[in-house]
């Protein structure tokens, strides 16, 4: 009797767990992206707005050089006017498709974005480039690197590859088979000449500072979580600019 029932209880543990592994499977892109879609030209923070085949931008002018920047898994591009305040660069924001009203989002489609962005920025006259990536977003601004001509890379709350953060907080399951959505940072900056700056709270629950361990250039671990990181940018100004 025992046995039967230890059976029993093994059977209903593993299709739980089989389950819930199809359940990330299919539904980790409602996991992974949190858009706010927004039309993108509803943005009075921004008095430019470029687009470049399919990918769209928000500008706000400064000096001759420019400041890139591939913002994190939530919101839209419009939201991040509040990095103004941290560079003279003018500042570009790229949105991603599936994002502010358009498209789907993939990891697939945000590296096209990239590459949509890195030509645009090529035919401006730009003297210097930066960029920058927040969190998912740090994933493209590593590959924005990787295609060159940028001198700076600042990321805020990084990871070395996407798989790893699902490990952490899906720890029984095997993150890297499941996760289809490809996003990584180190590979991308092993071999950039330029300089990088990496800002990591120590508190950080979503995407923990260990997980940015190992990455190349001057990494600071503050006294922050993941959505306060700025409140200690002093750093970031000066390196940007």
């Amino acid at each position: 009797m025992w046995a039967e029932i230890a059976k029993q209880l093994l059977i209903g543990v593993l299709s739980v767990y089989v389950l819930f592994g199809a359940f990330l499977f299919f539904a980790q892109n409602s996991l992974i992206y949190y858009p706010d879609n927004t039309p993108h030209e509803d943005c009075a923070a921004f008095p430019q707005q470029e687009r470049y085949n399919n990918t769209r931008m928000h500008v706000l002018p400064g000096d001759d050089r420019a400041l890139i920047v591939y913002h994190g898994n939530a919101g839209r591009a419009c939201h991040r006017i509040y990095l103004s305040p941290f560079t003279q660069r003018t500042l570009i924001i790229v949105e991603y498709d599936g994002f502010a009203g358009q498209g789907r989002p993939s990891s697939t489609a945000h590296h096209q974005n990239v590459r949509d962005a890195h030509a645009w920025a090529q035919a401006q006259g730009f003297t210097d480039i930066a960029v920058l990536g927040e969190s998912l977003g740090s994933g493209l601004a590593a590959y924005h690197a990787h295609l060159g001509e940028v001198s700076k890379v600042a990321l805020l709350s990084p990871y070395r590859h996407l798989h790893e953060v699902a490990q952490h907080h899906y720890r029984v399951f095997p993150a890297r088979v499941l996760l289809r959505q490809r996003y990584a940072t180190l590979p991308y900056l092993e071999a950039f000449e330029g300089e990088i700056l990496i800002l990591h709270g120590r508190r950080d629950q979503i995407i923990p500072a260990r997980l940015s361990e190992g990455l190349p250039g001057r990494r600071l671990v503050v006294d922050a979580g993941h959505n306060d990181l700025l409140s200690h940018a002093d750093e970031l100004s000066a390196f940007l600019d």
